[in-house]
């Protein structure tokens, strides 16, 4: 596959790799009645309700769809192919009930509800330390951007599931979702000792929560992003974080902060929803979503393509797209603003 073209000129590729998953997806039906038979009597497996499942690609396959939808270039991922007939000994498979919600807040209305998680079930997986991913060796000599999903299912720890090129792409940019356990791992080692200076790591606030990191939450946004930059500077659980051109802290789907560093400074911005505190949106929207770190994690990728993702270079537009999954109106906090988060350590 030859690079995408974009204004006559040659677009790289960018490559899609990490933790793959099979989300199961199972929905609760009508019975069908009785139906018709030759001999008059009914099928009895058609007077119960019934439940409809269907497999989809998850981990990996679901952020490189998200990319495809996002940017105007080739993203190279492994191949999918029939996720259904994957069995669980091989990849992560999940299992997600859904249900009948209203679109927004109110109440349910059949021609304005929406399907989405209601209750999640469980996981199958591979037996023993067997990663939960198939070797990628795409040659990947025109990719300018990496994007990896380490799911703490393997990836992160087999070299021989890795993109080929990954280790020596000199000029390319890597953009690493990462779940906890955070900082650890020979992935996040080995980018950060070779392509530190171009790499933006994505952690989600609850992973850092969940791995004892001390920030508060829903208190207040000035509260929380004054945590979160003293934690960077003084907790040593945090220091490899510092080894990243940047990272992005995601808030659900209500904020982010963007801690950059280059030539010795340091910058972070605030982005959030003056309107809401976190996790103040879903509360208006009952069921759950999977994928939201993909879903942010895609659009973060396709606004990063600038070198260092130093975000006084964004624009505006490029800004509210920090923020892909929402469409409301964001505030941000900076030096500029009435909370200075701009700090040199």
């Amino acid at each position: 596959m030859s690079p995408a073209k974009k204004d006559g000129q040659t677009m790289p590729h960018i490559v899609v790799a990490g933790d793959l998953a099979v989300d199961w997806f199972e929905v609760e039906a009508p019975p069908l009645g009785p139906g018709k038979t030759g001999e008059g009597s009914p099928r009895n497996w058609r007077m119960s309700a019934l439940v409809r499942r269907e497999a989809k690609p998850g981990g990996a396959w679901l952020l490189a769809d998200f990319l495809r939808a996002a940017a105007r270039a080739d993203v190279l991922a492994p191949p999918a192919g029939d996720v259904g007939a994957i069995p669980s000994g091989e990849l992560v498979q999940k299992y997600i009930e859904l249900g009948r919600f209203p679109l927004g807040g109110g109440k349910k209305d059949e021609k304005t509800s929406v399907f989405r998680d209601k209750s999640f079930k469980g996981s199958a997986g591979p037996e023993g330390d067997r990663a939960s991913a198939f070797p990628f060796k795409v040659p990947a000599a025109a990719a300018g951007l990496f994007v990896l999903d380490d799911a703490g299912n393997g990836f992160r720890d087999d070299e021989s599931l890795w993109p080929a090129g990954l280790l020596k792409a000199s000029e390319a940019l890597f953009v690493l979702k990462m779940s906890r356990p955070l900082a650890t791992g020979r992935l996040f080692g080995e980018l950060r000792k070779r392509h530190g200076d171009r790499l933006v790591l994505v952690v989600s606030a609850d992973d850092l929560r969940r791995d004892g990191v001390k920030i508060s939450r829903r208190l207040s946004w000035e509260r929380t992003a004054r945590e979160f930059v003293w934690q960077m500077a003084s907790n040593p659980a945090l220091l490899p974080f510092n080894g990243c051109a940047a990272v992005v802290v995601r808030f659900g789907v209500d904020g982010a902060i963007v801690y950059s560093r280059a030539g010795g400074a340091v910058e972070s911005w605030l982005y959030y929803d003056p309107a809401a505190g976190e996790d103040g949106f879903g509360e208006g929207c009952p069921g759950e979503m999977i994928g939201l770190g993909s879903a942010f994690t895609a659009g973060l990728a396709r606004y990063s393509q600038i070198r260092f993702l130093m975000p006084r270079k964004l624009s505006i537009s490029d800004r509210s797209n920090v923020l892909r999954n929402r469409n409301r109106p964001l505030g941000t906090f900076s030096s500029s603003g009435s909370l200075p988060l701009t700090t040199k350590l």
